[in-house]
């Protein structure tokens, strides 16, 4: 198993997928998912975050993520659309969470934002799901 440009690349652009996908939920639908996904108050206190900083924050969990699943890929495939699964249901139980842990930022749960967090985590897991695949291919 290689690590090459190519992860670096498919990390920056999955991550921007999912960003966009709950940036239009939000627009389209009067959610506040995007803040939500970016929100780390929780961590940080009340200190001005910027939207850069608050990418880079999520960009770093999407890096552990990708190898994450790129290694089981690789060593243990045939645990790799279970690895999938419960990244999904993980990070659908992450809206229940972050909810609750926003210090600063008021995010209220709802079912409408729930359903568009987990459709956007479903797209940002198949997009995942697609460059891992294709990265794989062939390999020995």
């Amino acid at each position: 198993m290689t690590w090459n440009y190519k992860d670096g690349l498919w990390i920056v652009l999955s991550s921007i997928i999912l960003v966009l996908v709950t940036k239009l939920g939000d627009l389209v639908f009067s959610t506040n998912n995007m803040v939500l996904l970016l929100n780390v108050d929780f961590i940080f206190g009340a200190r001005p975050i910027s939207f850069a900083e608050e990418f880079l924050y999520h960009l770093l969990t999407c890096v552990i993520l990708y190898y994450l699943l790129k290694y089981i890929a690789y060593y243990w495939p045939k645990l790799y659309n279970a690895a999938l699964i419960s990244v999904l249901f993980m990070t659908s139980a992450l809206y229940f969470i972050l909810s609750n842990s926003a210090k600063y930022t008021v995010i209220t749960p709802t079912l409408k934002g729930f359903v568009l967090w987990v459709i956007a985590h479903i797209i940002y897991i198949i997009s995942v799901n697609r460059m891992l695949k294709r990265q794989l291919k062939g390999r020995t």
